[in-house]
């Protein structure tokens, strides 16, 4: 089959009309136009639109809105106002055709106080406003308590290794537990701070004190008194410990985390934009 003759012959058959015979057929349309008769196709005729009404394919119907209003429990943002006002969206979103009205912001969520850090704790160092925070009663009662820790399991050590060796020439030595200070104290925090801040808390213990790592960490405590505050720290008397928790599933930090929370109150006063983390 020949195409291009075949699409010829189509083009023969095209009659082409010039400007004069173009004006008169538009002129006889023109002239022929009568009533509008409705189509009975439905998708052919589209109804007009009564002045001051209008239907939206995403709003549901009226009684659908009132029954959603109904079992709405809002607040003050539509209290108040017309259903004729209200519209509500398939996925339950609410609009309103009209702005809401200014009002005064309610007094409990009105911010009276200037919000940041402290204004007194500009007058400190750096380690007098760590000191605010981690407060000297807080590390009095660590210190307190680890040292009773510690000299529990020393002497319960010391006692097993008389049991174990009746003979005093062929037992080993005892150990004599030294009571740590604030000045370890302190270094065993910063220690920790640290660490994190270089992102040194995933590395083994025993690669912090080698060498090749940063200096600081020789220099504030050695490695074996580090281990040894790392196993005895405590915030709690252990032997009234079993008593408490029966009471309070964290009695175990309970006085050092309300001392901890109450220093925050005192020297950092949110905002109004604040971020809630995970603890929400």
């Amino acid at each position: 089959m020949n195409i291009g003759a075949s699409t010829s012959q189509q083009r023969s058959r095209v009659r082409r009309y010039n400007s004069t015979e173009l004006l008169e057929i538009l002129a006889e349309s023109s002239s022929e136009e009568g009533e509008f008769v409705a189509s009975d196709n439905k998708h052919d005729y589209i109804p007009l639109v009564e002045e001051g009404r209008f239907q939206i394919s995403d709003v549901e119907p009226e009684a659908e809105v009132e029954n959603e209003i109904d079992s709405y429990d809002s607040d003050a943002s539509f209290e108040g106002e017309s259903l004729e006002n209200i519209l509500i969206a398939k996925d339950g979103m609410r609009w309103q055709s009209e702005p809401l009205t200014r009002i005064q912001t309610s007094s409990r969520n009105i911010i009276r106080q200037r919000g940041g850090a402290a204004s007194f704790s500009k007058l400190y160092n750096q380690m007098e406003i760590f000191k605010n925070i981690l407060s000297n009663e807080m590390c009095d009662i660590i210190l307190r308590e680890t040292n009773r820790k510690g000299t529990k399991i020393t002497e319960a050590y010391n006692n097993k290794l008389m049991e174990n060796y009746p003979d005093i020439s062929k037992r080993p030595k005892q150990k004599i537990f030294k009571p740590f200070t604030e000045q370890e104290l302190d270094a065993f925090f910063g220690i920790l701070i640290f660490s994190g801040l270089h992102r040194s808390n995933k590395e083994h213990l025993t690669e912090l004190w080698k060498s090749s790592h940063l200096p600081l960490f020789r220099a504030a405590m050695s490695h074996d008194r580090f281990k040894m505050l790392l196993r005895f720290i405590r915030f709690d008397n252990d032997v009234t410990r079993p008593e408490s928790l029966l009471a309070d599933k964290a009695a175990a930090i309970r006085d050092i985390w309300t001392m901890f929370i109450s220093n925050l109150n005192k020297n950092y006063k949110p905002r109004e934009c604040i971020t809630v983390d995970e603890q929400l």
